[in-house]
C-alpha cells in the first residue's frame, strides 16, 4: 500500500511541476514575503519589524498555501477526470482511499517545500535586517529578549524538598553491628 501512496504522489508532484503550479506558487511565495515589508510599514523600531515580518508574513504565507493546496486539488481531480486519466486509474488495483491519500501526500510535499522556502526567506529578511550594522547592540540585544525569544506561560514546578528520615509507611531496615 505504502508503495502504491508514493507512486500516486509522484504522479501528483509531476502533473503539479507540469501544470505551473509549482513555480506560481513559489512567485506568490516570493511576493508575499518579499513584498510585505514594502506594503506594510511598522511602527519604525526593530521590534515592530521583527513582529511585521513574523506575524504577516507568516499568516500569509500560511493562508496562500492553504488556499493553493485546496485549488490544486480540485484542479488535479477535475484534470484528470476531463483528461480520461482517472479512469485509467480506477482499472488499477488502487483503491479510492489510496487515490485520494496519495494525492494528499503529493499536495502537501508540495506544501512543505513552500512552507519551508519562506521560513527560510523570513529567516532570512530577519536576520539581515538585525545584522550588526543596521542595529546598534543595545536595541539587537532588546529585540533578542523581547520578541526573538520563547516565553514560558507557566512557570516551573519546583520539586518538593525531601524531609530527612523515612517516609510515613516506610518499613525501615535496622542493621545491628556486629
Amino acid at each position: 500500500m505504502l508503495m502504491r501512496l508514493l507512486a500516486l504522489a509522484g504522479l501528483t508532484l509531476r502533473s503539479a511541476v507540469r501544470s505551473r503550479v509549482f513555480a506560481v506558487l513559489i512567485a506568490a511565495v516570493l511576493v508575499c514575503v518579499l513584498g510585505l515589508p514594502l506594503i506594510i510599514k511598522s511602527d519604525g523600531t526593530a521590534a515592530g519589524q521583527a513582529q511585521l515580518f513574523l506575524h504577516y508574513a507568516f499568516g500569509l504565507a500560511g493562508g496562500l498555501l492553504s488556499a493553493a493546496a485546496a485549488w490544486s486539488a480540485a484542479g488535479a481531480i477535475a484534470l484528470e477526470v476531463s483528461g480520461r486519466q482517472m479512469h485509467v486509474l480506477t482499472t488499477k488495483p488502487v483503491r479510492a482511499i489510496e487515490l485520494w491519500l496519495g494525492k494528499l501526500i503529493g499536495l502537501m510535499a508540495i506544501n512543505l517545500v513552500m512552507a519551508v522556502l519562506a521560513v527560510g526567506l523570513i529567516y532570512g529578511l530577519l536576520r539581515w535586517t538585525t545584522r550588526p550594522a543596521a542595529l546598534p547592540a543595545a536595541e539587537r540585544d532588546r529585540l533578542r529578549e523581547d520578541v526573538l525569544s520563547a516565553h514560558s506561560l507557566i512557570a516551573p514546578i519546583e520539586p518538593a524538598p525531601v524531609p530527612p528520615g523515612p517516609m510515613p509507611g516506610q518499613r525501615v531496615l535496622l542493621t545491628v553491628p556486629p
